[in-house]
């Protein structure tokens, strides 16, 4: 019985039917591997060994590094008031002056007692330029901790540099040499204190060309005197 009366379709062989399969397969993308996310290196390290490792990081060179490490440490727990003014002088090191005061500000809020780290954010804002912002600070640093010395030497140099008030200035210097008198900006606030002597009048021109000598007066040649004449004896 030959297949002329066979429905179309049923006289495929299986090598066709094989050949079909995978021309349809081959149409179908294959789906994506899924990738498996990378286990966090620090996952398990304790604050401590973060700070720890944030600080030689710091001390190679390795500022950004140095500075994610120990942020890591306080978000593990270690303490803050610790590890803050380290990570501002690391940011402080790295130029990331706006990205310290993203630290300490939210900090300084919540703990306004904390003058030495406002001492910190006043010298932040100094290099910023925010000069009325840093003297905002100091001033009540000054008024809540009449002891703490920075404040007095960064106040001081404001009002010198920026203010152009000397005699201000100078009297939050002296404050500073009488409570940190071996400090590490006293050798630099003598120099600034020390009295300068005034210029002395200059009484000659230096670049007046010189005078020539004065020519000698010749000595007077004595007058001839007539010779008498000889008288007849």
């Amino acid at each position: 019985m030959t297949s002329e009366g066979a429905p179309r379709g049923r006289g495929r062989t299986p090598a066709v039917a094989l050949v079909c399969a995978a021309l349809a397969g081959a149409c179908v993308p294959p789906e994506p591997a899924v990738r498996q996310p990378m286990p966090d290196p620090i996952a398990n390290v304790e604050g401590q060994e973060l700070y720890d490792r944030g600080m030689y990081l710091a001390q190679t060179g390795d500022l950004l590094r140095a500075e994610q490490y120990v942020k890591g440490a306080m978000e593990r727990g270690f303490p803050v008031e610790r590890a803050l003014p380290s990570l501002l002088k690391i940011c402080v090191a790295a130029s990331r002056l706006n990205q310290a005061l993203s630290y300490a500000e939210p900090h300084l809020r919540d703990h306004p007692e904390d003058f030495r780290l406002r001492t910190l954010v006043a010298s932040i804002h100094l290099g910023l330029g925010n000069v009325d912002d840093a003297e905002a600070h100091l001033t009540e640093v000054i008024e809540h901790a009449p002891t703490d010395p920075p404040a007095y030497y960064l106040l001081g140099m404001l009002h010198r540099e920026e203010h152009d008030d000397p005699a201000a200035g100078d009297a939050y210097l002296r404050r500073y040499l009488e409570l940190s008198p071996n400090g590490v900006h006293a050798a630099e606030v003598r120099n600034v204190l020390r009295p300068r002597e005034p210029i002395r009048r200059i009484e000659h021109i230096i670049d007046r060309p010189p005078e020539p000598p004065m020519e000698a007066e010749p000595d007077p040649t004595p007058e001839s005197t007539p010779t008498e004449e000889a008288t007849p004896s």
